[in-house]
């Protein structure tokens, strides 16, 4: 996905807005990566993950500037193996449509490499206390209005645990996760958003909830937005 809809993502959810992880014990380090498409390749085969699931999502969203409206809408999202991730809202408006392309867009580290060049930032990171990898995403086009992304991968679990888009405007939309246990498998309990761009700032929080893992899920479901 373009950087262009994800910073519409951002503003689009805050405009209409204004109209009407958990930490992980000590863990062995495995040697670093040697380049970010197999950072990216270990994200995707991440073995703490369910063979697929589906869970319910709680959004809510609201403006910490004026006019400090809010809103808040439930969702279903799904995942299948290898590489399959979906939102579904009950009603699509274009605020859903908004944070449907954002969450999808974290959600689906190996569409990264499409529309992006990925580097590793060289320098040592820390995360809560946890060693970590920071990527940097920048636009392969011309005519992106991305400036870079910066995205941080726990190094013993290639969880990613933040994410962050910076814009040509000076927009910026910063995301970070907290993980929860379900059965025996490591999943995503939520989600804060914190959007900054000229004249508004929101922030949209999401709460993942009633997972079902290893369901049997048509492939249908995961058809591309027309």
């Amino acid at each position: 996905m373009t950087s262009s809809k994800i910073r519409f993502a951002a503003i689009a959810f805050a405009v209409v807005l204004s109209s009407g992880t958990v930490k992980l014990g000590a863990q062995t380090i495995a040697p670093p990566p040697t380049g970010a498409h197999e950072i990216i390749e270990n994200m995707t085969a991440r073995n703490h993950t369910p063979q697929s699931f589906q869970a319910q999502v709680q959004i809510s969203g609201h403006m910490v500037s004026f006019p400090f409206f809010g809103a808040k809408f439930d969702g279903t999202c799904l995942f299948k193996r290898p590489n399959a991730y979906q939102v579904v809202f009950g009603r699509s408006t274009r605020y859903t449509d908004a944070v449907k392309r954002l969450l999808v867009e974290i959600a689906s580290p190996w569409q990264w490499e499409a529309n992006r060049n990925i580097t590793i930032d060289p320098e040592s990171l820390t995360l809560d206390g946890q060693a970590a990898i920071r990527l940097r995403l920048t636009a392969k086009s011309a005519d992106d209005k991305l400036d870079y992304a910066v995205a941080t991968v726990n190094r013993a679990t290639y969880d990613l645990e933040q994410m962050e888009w910076h814009y040509q405007d000076g927009s910026s939309v910063l995301v970070t996760q907290t993980y929860n246990t379900v059965g025996q498998y490591h999943v995503v309990a939520s989600q804060h958003a914190d959007v900054h761009f000229p004249g508004v700032h929101a922030v949209v929080d999401a709460q993942y909830t009633n997972y079902e893992t290893n369901v049997a899920l048509d492939d249908r479901s995961f058809a591309k937005d027309k």
